[in-house]
């Protein structure tokens, strides 16, 4: 087969470009990917699981930071937030053997409602968290639940210890405010 000079360029050019396009390409990691400590930006305390318990059900609170002798956060403290699309991101907890979920218990949709861990349940709205950086700034966020549109908050702005978090009608105060700290 003879083939005309200009067939042959235009073939090579071709060749050359679905060979670039074939190689696989490395899965990107989204803004917001990855192992966090939240620290309300009201209380300057950390979200937590209370006791380091591994039990549905387990109340998540504010609890000043705590570090491992490697420098890193106590898994009670650590948290893998994973982009799920269109701003929505699930909180998974380090301090469980599966890594359960933060979400609003029983899925309730009333002011005040804690939140809890539970295992983690992609179809769980109560667990699916929209957020958004505060004032462009992009390492203080708000979290609106997906089911009841309301924000992870701190009760009356409470500064305290060991205090549950709840969700509440999103206001922009600064107890609905969480600091990224990076681990």
């Amino acid at each position: 087969m003879h083939l005309t000079k200009g067939f042959r360029r235009l073939a090579i050019s071709l060749a050359a470009v679905l060979s670039v396009a074939a190689v696989p390409t490395p899965a990107q990691a989204v803004a917001g990917d990855g192992w966090w400590m939240l620290q309300n930006v009201n209380s300057g305390l950390f979200l937590a699981v209370a006791g380091s318990g591994d039990a549905n059900g387990g109340r998540i609170i504010q609890y000043p930071g705590r570090y491992q002798a490697s420098g890193q956060a106590s898994p009670e403290q650590d948290w893998f937030v994973l982009h799920r699309g269109n701003s929505i991101y699930t909180l998974r907890n380090a301090g469980t053997p599966d890594w359960k979920a933060a979400g609003v218990s029983g899925s309730r949709r009333d002011d005040g409602a804690p939140v809890i861990q539970w295992t983690y349940n992609p179809a769980n709205e109560d667990q699916q968290w929209k957020m958004l950086p505060v004032g462009g700034n992009l390492n203080v966020f708000t979290f609106t639940n997906v089911n009841s549109g309301s924000c992870l908050a701190m009760p009356r702005g409470s500064k305290e210890q060991n205090i549950q978090a709840i969700q509440w009608p999103c206001n922009n105060n600064r107890d609905q405010q969480w600091r990224r700290v990076d681990n």
